[in-house]
């Protein structure tokens, strides 16, 4: 390691003025963010404070994983991208906190600061999607689960990559994926569009409505901006008040490509931007830019989420139009997927996890089919190919079996075929 330490602080330290573009040595673990006065780089083995002038560089001692950094005025820590290794940063030195290991259960999580401690939320890890929050504990140095009494058909989904903000003892979390977008050229977008809030005081989940369809993706988050967190989502810069469900957009000043932002932090101190820009696949260029210089009005752009009183006032209209119209008129026979849907609740409450989320993805698009390797995806990849195909199938008859049973048929309710595209492949839909 001392090499290439060498290597950066030389390269670096030779730097006789400060540059506002400059050329950052390649490395895999590239991670740029500030902390009260300071804007720090990590890269490679090495941390620089790219605040001073020149930039001071030092050996960081960590182990080389992919890291999240979150800090407040007064503390600040770094926490492996799965949870589980905990840092706290003093501005100079990282000191190791937990007796801990690399969880590899929260990919994707979001880390947030509620009383001086270290929480997080969702990610994806060991084969399943979170919604759990986490808090570290520094008496017993481990990571502990933050108690939820809300029950699980009033919480969340589990998700990673989501959209969230944490402010005045309530979290909040909009979007988030809940399965994987790619397998063998198989795509399916399985984003959650929905708002929730985590009210810390009396332990519960809220459901707040249906998240607006311009913030479904995601993107780069801002830290600590003067005027709340920020968000570089799809090429925009946008401040969400999730309190007063309001959304923001910036307007970019002198044609800046946000496209080339491989990593932004916003420094208090200086009223300015650290951003790594994108050069080429391998050369990654540094600059300072001041807020003022590249963001340029605020205006309202709509809010974040459609209120679920609206939603529900609107379907309860619906409902009850419809409970009059039955009254006069006899109804048409629902179909099967109708069916299923109507009893939803209480089928599911029969059904294993897996199984539910079998459900979930034949009626996320009732009317088309679900091919066996999307379906495969949901169980333990290291299980061989036949053992997958053989727990799918045990899967696929069980719940077949107990949707037979709550619709009191006789007959199964799924088809399945020989995929059209490849028929190597089968598929499968709940009758129509």
């Amino acid at each position: 390691m001392r090499p290439v330490f060498l290597s950066y602080f030389l390269f670096f330290a030779g730097l006789v003025s400060f540059s506002q573009e400059v050329t950052v040595p390649y490395a895999n673990n590239h991670m740029l963010f500030s902390h009260k006065d300071s804007a720090y780089l990590i890269s490679g083995d090495s941390i620089f404070n790219v605040s001073q002038n020149p930039w001071k560089a030092r050996a960081h001692k960590l182990e080389l994983l992919a890291y999240h950094f979150v800090s407040n005025d007064s503390v600040a820590y770094l926490v492996s991208r799965a949870n589980g290794i905990v840092y706290g940063f003093d501005g100079l030195e990282f000191n190791r906190l937990d007796q801990s290991f690399d969880h590899r259960s929260q990919y994707g999580m979001y880390p947030f600061i509620k009383d001086g401690n270290l929480h997080t939320f969702g990610g994806y890890g060991l084969f399943t999607f979170k919604n759990i929050i986490t808090r570290f504990n520094l008496l017993s140095k481990e990571t502990e689960l933050v108690e939820s009494l809300s029950e699980p058909t009033d919480a969340p989904r589990g998700m990673s990559e989501t959209i969230a903000h944490y402010n005045k003892d309530v979290l909040y979390v909009a979007n988030g994926n809940v399965a994987f977008k790619n397998f063998e050229n198989i795509k399916r977008n399985l984003a959650l569009n929905e708002t929730w809030a985590f009210h810390f005081k009396d332990k519960k989940w809220r459901f707040l409505g249906e998240t607006v369809k311009e913030l479904l993706g995601y993107g780069h988050y801002i830290s600590n901006f003067k005027s709340g967190n920020l968000y570089l989502l799809n090429n925009e810069f946008i401040q969400l008040d999730f309190e007063n469900n309001k959304r923001y957009r910036y307007a970019i000043k002198n044609e800046y490509d946000p496209f080339a932002i491989a990593l932004i932090a916003y420094n208090q101190k200086q009223d300015g931007f650290y951003i790594l820009k994108r050069k080429t696949k391998h050369i990654r260029f540094l600059e300072f830019i001041k807020s003022a210089d590249l963001l340029g009005e605020k205006s309202t752009v709509g809010p974040i989420y459609k209120p679920s009183m609206l939603l529900e006032i609107l379907v309860g209209g619906v409902l009850l139009l419809l409970t009059f119209i039955g009254v006069y008129i006899k109804k048409t026979k629902k179909t099967i997927v109708e069916k299923v849907i109507s009893k939803r609740v209480k089928i599911e409450k029969t059904l294993s996890d897996k199984e539910k989320e079998i459900l979930h993805l034949l009626l996320n698009n009732p009317k088309e089919y679900v091919g066996f390797r999307e379906l495969l995806l949901l169980f333990d990849q290291n299980y061989s190919y036949d053992s997958l195909k053989k727990k799918l199938r045990e899967h696929l008859d069980s719940l077949d079996q107990k949707l037979m049973k709550a619709l009191g048929s006789k007959n199964s309710v799924m088809e399945e075929r020989k995929s059209i595209n490849d028929a190597r492949n089968k598929e499968v839909k709940i009758k129509s």
